[in-house]
């Protein structure tokens, strides 16, 4: 059963094969994710895919899993890091708000994503795609996510605004 109650096997079948695909990787990996526990039989290849690729949503799906499963966010957290530190000075992707919102969850133990975490707060100039339609609504969230993140990582203590 996944998280939301409802049978595995149907999804496992269809997606499972796709896993070790160029593209649409996520996918299955969410899935994973769901299955919390009883995706253990799928770790292995689940780290081999967190070291595919170092940006987007591959690492981000596959350490989401990852964390989900083993809740181990020693092998996940530097993963994450190094998938969020190159958007630090600008090119943010939506993945880079959905790893910042990730690290939220994961807390204390994601400490050294902190630095990465108040680079975003702190920059002089924000780190969003300039002049779309999408670059305030993308700054506020991605500002957002980096304080919940601060906020849970650090234990209350309150980032800068």
């Amino acid at each position: 059963m996944t998280r939301d109650g409802h049978d595995r096997e149907p999804a496992l079948a269809l997606c499972l094969p796709r896993l070790g695909e160029p593209y649409g990787e996520d996918n299955p990996a969410i899935l994973l994710g769901e299955l919390g526990a009883a995706g253990a039989p799928y770790v292995g290849r689940l780290r081999e895919l967190l070291r595919a690729d170092t940006t987007g949503w591959l690492p981000l799906r596959a350490g989401e899993a990852l964390w989900r499963i083993t809740g181990r966010a020693d092998e996940v957290v530097p993963a994450l890091v190094g998938a969020i530190e190159p958007f630090v000075r600008g090119g943010v992707l939506p993945a880079v708000t959905g790893a910042v919102r990730l690290l939220a969850e994961i807390g204390p133990a994601a400490a050294p994503a902190v630095p990465a975490l108040r680079a975003f707060l702190d920059a002089d100039e924000r780190p969003v795609e300039h002049g779309s339609w999408r670059s305030v609504p993308e700054d506020d969230e991605l500002c957002e996510a980096a304080r919940t993140a601060l906020l849970a990582i650090e234990g209350g203590t309150s980032p800068a605004p």
